[in-house]
């Protein structure tokens, strides 16, 4: 603990590794950093070294406040208010949710304990609701989330800017209507009960939806499922069932227009064992340890059909369990910094960009060959009134972004002169950015990146690029 001056000592402390960690009510939890580094400092105890003194900043919590509304301008109580971040996961961004509160009778709300940084806010009305079990009205039109300023698209929402200590005031929502319909259909299977079934219905959108924009249902086997309050859009119906041999599976994508839609049959199928062999050229091998890699599967069109993973062994061979029939691509973790995927075969076809289908057990071994990329990439970056960039982050993102790509997306910060230095970049077509505090929230969705141009780059090979880039204001930051 430490006293009224933030001294602190503690000791004895016997010889070896640590790793200190600061931790106060208001304030956001903080690991010790070596300086100018975003790696955790491990302080090494030993006979005949120095007491180690450490000065540590702690920075305050942020809150977030504001009103919600309906159209008429109207205050909307018991609304759930959630400030997002958008984080990656395999391969695709993905919108989390920080912290929530509910908003009260005048339609106002407050969130607490935010940390600092660039977010996305948005609110649910308290007719959408999580669990298909919930007592929902069955409207034609009804208030749907909606995203500040004021929008129906997590791709045209603005970021707000979070302020270490202060209250971001004034964060208000007016809730958009919408024409909402039912979807409902049946699920089928053998007899003999299902175990525990689980319906699941989602957007089908380039980035993953909020996990609290999920709705759920669990329906027995063989009855009828039903979702209200479902506005227009391309949605992914998911079924999953738990049996004695592993979970049994089904997908279908639907298309939520002008109808209810109530016919839709899902038929959960057994999953089964995918197998492959992972190659190395030559030079590569002794960068490469084989048994820190796995190998991922990710559906192809970006449903939450569960991820796939195998661990690779020694020889290069991998096997992955329960994997659902559908078409997917491959991913590899765990190689050095500027590994990348360079080929995916199945039965001697090239699937690296196109995704490949697995339908059942039997399948053809599935082909892997990894590189290491050997071009460099370096340039300044320059604010709106030319002068440098110290500080920026520049990103290198893949274009078109695809989840077996996820690997090539490099960031780096510039220097106090604005200069940057990206090596082993793998060779393809890249679009490269120079944010100003938006790394929380950069999106790889490439609805978000077509409206910042940035600059295009083509890798062919162990190329050395001149780049220069100007940094890029996103509309509706307030600092």
């Amino acid at each position: 603990m430490s006293g009224e001056n933030g001294a602190f000592r503690i000791a004895p402390v016997p010889p070896g590794t640590y790793r200190l960690v600061v931790e106060r009510k208001g304030y956001r939890p903080h690991t010790f950093l070596r300086p100018a580094s975003e790696l955790a400092e491990p302080i090494i105890v030993a006979e005949g070294l120095p007491a180690k003194h450490l000065e540590i900043r702690i920075v305050p919590l942020s809150s977030v406040s504001g009103t919600v509304t309906d159209r008429e301008g109207r205050p909307v109580a018991q609304a759930v208010v959630h400030v997002l971040k958008r984080l990656s996961l395999q391969g695709r961004s993905l919108i989390s949710s920080v912290a929530s509160a509910r908003t009260g009778a005048g339609g106002d709300y407050l969130i607490e304990n935010v940390p600092d940084g660039a977010y996305l806010v948005g609110a649910v009305p308290p007719s959408v609701r999580p669990l298909d079990g919930e007592k929902m009205s069955v409207n034609q039109e009804a208030n749907v989330p909606t995203y500040y300023p004021g929008v129906l698209d997590l791709g045209m929402a603005q970021p707000v800017q979070v302020v270490p200590g202060q209250n971001r005031f004034s964060t208000d929502l007016r809730l958009e209507r919408s024409r909402v319909y039912v979807v409902a259909g049946s699920v089928a299977g053998p007899e003999g009960g299902a175990g525990d079934l689980m319906i699941s219905l989602e957007a089908n959108r380039a980035e993953s939806a909020p996990a609290f924009l999920v709705r759920f249902a669990n329906p027995k086997l063989g009855t009828r499922f039903e979702f209200r309050d479902v506005p227009p859009g391309r949605y992914f119906l998911l079924a999953r069932s738990k049996r004695n041999l592993g979970a049994h599976w089904a997908k279908a994508v639907i298309q939520v227009e002008n109808r209810d839609i109530k016919d839709v049959e899902l038929r959960p199928v057994p999953p089964f064992v995918a197998v492959g062999r992972i190659r190395v050229p030559e030079d590569m091998a002794g960068a490469v340890t084989m048994g820190r890699l796995r190998v991922e599967l990710v559906a192809a069109d970006g449903s939450r059909f569960g991820l796939q993973v195998g661990r690779v062994n020694d020889d290069g061979s991998f096997q992955i369990e329960n994997v659902p029939a559908d078409r997917y691509f491959a991913m590899v973790r765990g190689l050095p910094q500027g590994g990348w995927l360079r080929s995916v075969r199945l039965e001697h076809q090239e699937t690296r960009d196109t995704g490949f289908g697995l339908s059942g057990p039997g399948m053809p071994p599935i082909d892997i060959l990894v590189a290491t990329g050997q071009a460099k990439i370096e340039g300044s970056a320059r604010n709106a009134k030319r002068e440098p960039s110290d500080g920026c982050m520049v990103s290198l993102t893949p274009e078109p972004m695809a989840p077996h790509l996820a690997e090539l997306r490099r960031v780096t910060p510039t220097d106090k002169s604005g200069r940057f230095s990206l090596r082993n970049v793998a060779p393809g077509n890249y679009r490269m950015h120079c944010w100003r505090g938006l790394l929380g929230v950069v999106s790889y969705d490439p609805a978000f990146l077509s409206k910042h141009e940035g600059v295009s780059v083509k890798i062919s090979g162990e190329d050395a690029l001149q780049v220069s880039l100007t940094e890029t204001v996103i509309e509706g930051i307030q600092r």
